[in-house]
């Protein structure tokens, strides 16, 4: 029998509610962090790479000629391998940056995709997945197909924690769960209820809203995060069979109200939207969040890049030019944003072309070791991984 256990609307509005309440005594050690937007947004810090990091190490991807690697969404590091999904398909490398085998590839046949979301690895049963329209593809470790999967519903985004697979939907009105987990029978162990599902559109309802470099999940000290879709206030550790709340945001006047969701009121929402923001994409160290805010709606003014202190329960935003992010002091290049982390670095990802072009555009005066890579790249050039080696204790 499924066993299924609902956080219905009243519990996540409590939740809401408490996270509005800014008196200190909520400010404790306990789970789960409760961050004030407007408090992060209304301190500005400039942070150079050297607070928080020894050393920087830059490893470009050295794949076969025939595949270029130009663009990275998801990287996954296991073992002693990374899994990564790129522009130019599914891939596992070495930890040294060496290509070992292409997973999958797209078409319609066994084993192909038509496209994909995103990729993970079950850690459990050592399996790799390729989260795909209408379909999950299963692969082993070595990139051997293994078995398929269709899927009802959108089925948005997939992640695991050892055995359970995770699932997000998009949040719109149409979608009855936020997000739910599924264990290794397919069964819906556990699911988180939308509290917009079923309210009517004020127009067709076939608005959405795209943002930069958005991703869902995040894995941290190996258990799995759920950031969740944008108008959602919670981060939810999951961990096993386990969802508890563990960090919510209290985005004051910049939450999104339901009259200006681009499925309920698309018009509203290109006129107003501007004035709110989502968290699309996050990340964490032992000792900050590191959160990229977006504007709902495209603006000139559109993002910022909030560090939040979990020892101290405090945040703030990063520079106070809110076109910089941290300063690269080290190699003396382009400022950096920590995209992922590991247990010894903050990781990021650049382009060869776009980096070059900051550094002729800006103001740089880089370390022998940095200048001597960008007169080594070309045209060839592979895109590069950025490790941050973070700071000895």
């Amino acid at each position: 029998m499924k066993r299924i256990y609902l956080f219905c609307c009243i519990i996540q509005s409590m939740l809401l509610i408490n996270c509005s309440n800014k008196s200190s005594d909520l400010q404790d050690t306990s789970l789960p962090y409760l961050i004030d937007f407007e408090q992060c947004i209304s301190n500005a810090r400039n942070i150079k790479i050297s607070d928080i990091a020894d050393t920087i190490e830059l490893i470009e991807l050295k794949s076969p000629e025939e595949i270029p690697i130009s663009m990275i969404w998801q990287f996954i590091p296991f073992e002693d391998y990374w899994f990564l999904y790129t522009r130019e398909g599914v891939f596992k490398f070495t930890n040294k940056g060496e290509y070992v085998t292409t997973i999958g590839k797209p078409g319609q046949g066994p084993g192909e995709y038509p496209s994909v979301f995103d990729i993970s690895v079950d850690k459990y049963h050592k399996e790799f997945i390729i989260n795909a329209y209408h379909r999950v593809l299963y692969y082993d470790l070595d990139g051997n197909y293994l078995r398929m999967e269709n899927k009802s519903g959108r089925m948005k985004n997939a992640a695991f924690s050892d055995s359970i697979l995770w699932i997000t939907d998009t949040g719109e009105n149409t979608d009855k769960y936020m997000f739910y987990g599924l264990n290794e029978h397919r069964d819906t162990i556990f699911s988180v209820i939308n509290p917009y599902y079923g309210i009517k559109s004020k127009d067709h309802g076939g608005g959405y809203v795209i943002m930069d470099k958005a991703k869902e999940f995040y894995y941290y000290k190996d258990d799995l995060y759920l950031n969740g879709p944008y108008v959602n206030d919670t981060i939810y550790q999951l961990k096993g069979t386990q969802c508890k709340p563990y960090a919510i945001f209290d985005m004051g006047q910049y939450k999104q109200p339901l009259e200006y969701m681009p499925w309920y009121n698309y018009e509203a929402f290109r006129k107003h939207g501007g004035n709110h923001f989502g968290i699309p994409a996050m990340c964490e160290s032992e000792q900050y969040f590191f959160m990229r805010a977006q504007r709902m709606a495209p603006s000139e003014d559109g993002t910022r890049f909030i560090m939040y202190d979990k020892q101290t329960r405090q945040g703030f935003l990063v520079n106070e030019n809110k076109e910089r992010t941290i300063t690269d002091d080290i190699l003396g290049g382009p400022d950096i944003w920590p995209i992922w982390t590991t247990d010894d670095s903050f990781v990021s990802v650049i382009g060869s072309y776009s980096y070059t072009k900051k550094i002729k555009d800006g103001n740089y005066t880089l370390s022998p070791k940095l200048q001597k890579l960008v007169d080594s790249w070309n045209h060839d050039t592979n895109v590069i991984l950025m490790f941050c080696r973070k700071k000895s204790k």
